[in-house]
């Protein structure tokens, strides 16, 4: 009878996505994106930001989406890149590989450590915002910019699709490659260092990073308060830790 629950629920979640495509998607979406759906979540993807991406792809793909750059200034985008989309799930605490790529044609998954925010959280995230200097991380769906060489080395630029994440470009919030995202860092501090606000990886998942997710790709950074961003989680005394000089560089 579970089972077979399950199953129903399943059946009538497709059936939206299909609805959802068939009544708002361009005609030219791609044909493969919910076909691997649950090989997903049997690979360990959390449902909902799977849910939400997956119907953020059929719904935008190809259509001229607002954001911000420089100093608020409109700039117009599109998801060119619907094969992989990358999802992290910031309920998960720093030590887990939170940051899955998404092969949607071929239904592979690869999994990468991310930080957060220095005034997010600690081990967990907590708090989150789109402000200036606030060096906490932004919500909601990003889409890949161009690479460029910068204080990290190789980089890509993000753009914020939300009104959670909109002035990212402003921000300066990037997705970079950081000495304090691997092994040695969470060995010695129990936790995966953190940024100003950037997706910071580790140098050896970079290049894999980027190969899946050129420019006008699709990110979706998620956390249950996204269902309701008015509840602010206080971040406890014992995580709120300073910056270790490492994470300073």
């Amino acid at each position: 009878m579970l089972k077979e629950s399950g199953m129903v629920r399943f059946c009538l979640f497709l059936s939206s996505l299909l609805f959802s495509w068939s009544a708002f998607a361009a005609p030219s979406s791609p044909h493969y994106v919910t076909r691997y759906y649950h090989q997903f979540l049997a690979s360990g993807v959390s449902p909902q930001p799977l849910k939400d991406s997956l119907l953020y792809i059929m719904n935008n793909w190809n259509k001229p989406l607002e954001s911000q750059g420089k100093k608020g200034k409109k700039v117009s985008v599109k998801i060119t890149n619907p094969r992989f989309l990358g999802i992290i799930d910031f309920n998960k605490s720093s030590l887990e590989k939170r940051f899955w790529i998404l092969d949607l044609q071929s239904g592979t998954v690869k999994s990468h450590w991310v930080s957060h925010g220095a005034k997010t959280g600690g081990l967990f995230a907590y708090q989150f915002s789109n402000q200036l200097d606030s060096n906490k991380t932004s919500l909601g769906f990003y889409l890949t910019g161009s690479f460029y060489k910068g204080k990290y080395g190789k980089s890509m630029k993000l753009f914020g699709l939300d009104e959670t994440n909109d002035q990212a470009f402003d921000r300066d919030i990037v997705l970079h490659p950081a000495s304090y995202v691997s092994y040695r860092f969470a060995y010695q501090n129990l936790r995966i260092g953190r940024s100003y606000g950037c997706f910071a990886v580790s140098h050896d998942s970079l290049q894999e990073i980027l190969n899946s997710l050129p420019p006008g790709s699709l990110i979706y950074a998620y956390h249950d308060q996204l269902r309701n961003m008015d509840s602010k989680i206080q971040v406890p005394a014992d995580d709120d830790i300073e910056l270790t000089e490492e994470e300073r560089i």
